[in-house]
């Protein structure tokens, strides 16, 4: 083999050699991205699958009304559970918005609301600790209630058969709401009173 022939073999080795080389880093570089886009949406469906952790609910006051209040929730599989209502998104821990005939919007305090029935995909009955009631439409169709795991769920109205509010939840030493159940604070470590 000529001296030129050698040259050329040797120049195309090279050249193969580094465009292998700036493919594996080209490759190696998309490969890396892929795989923290891989691992950061694995670590966000699991943290999503695991359930989001509430803040640790206060009992609250705002002009005479306290939050959060205790709620059961009728499924229409004929099932129920009892929740910490903790928001309302767009209200708060003490509103429920809703709507009267001509958009008008209404705020009901949470603790003076006996109940939601009737629910359908425009409006539901609210009817008030005082008796009245009012046909209004969905201003919100969402409450954030809290389990005694200290889960949330985000509860769809439209969706439930009703809700009865029902008290506010006993407090802890440092005024953390409490679950009936919980015999001891979860935050405080504390006996609870028996009621």
């Amino acid at each position: 083999m000529s001296q030129t022939t050698q040259d050329h073999n040797l120049a195309l080795s090279t050249n193969s050699l580094d465009k292998a080389t700036s493919d594996f880093r080209q490759v190696s570089f998309f490969k890396a991205r892929r795989l923290k886009l891989v691992l950061l949406l694995g670590a966000t469906v699991l943290a999503l699958s695991v359930g989001v952790r509430a803040k640790r609910p206060t009992i609250m006051k705002k002009d005479g009304h306290l939050s959060p209040i205790m709620a059961i929730v009728y499924f229409p599989n004929n099932t129920w559970r009892k929740y910490m209502i903790v928001d309302v998104p767009g209200g708060g821990p003490y509103y429920y918005k809703g709507k009267r005939e001509g958009a008008t919007e209404v705020k009901l305090w949470l603790d003076s609301m006996a109940s939601i029935t009737d629910t359908n995909d425009q409006d539901a009955l609210i009817t008030l600790k005082n008796g009245s009631q009012y046909r209004l439409g969905w201003g919100c169709d969402h409450l954030q209630a809290m389990n005694a795991d200290e889960s949330v769920e985000d509860i769809n109205l439209k969706k439930v058969s009703a809700v009865k509010f029902l008290y506010t939840p006993r407090r802890d030493h440092a005024g953390y709401a409490m679950f009936d159940d919980w015999r001891y604070s979860p935050y405080t470590g504390e006996e609870l009173p028996e009621e």
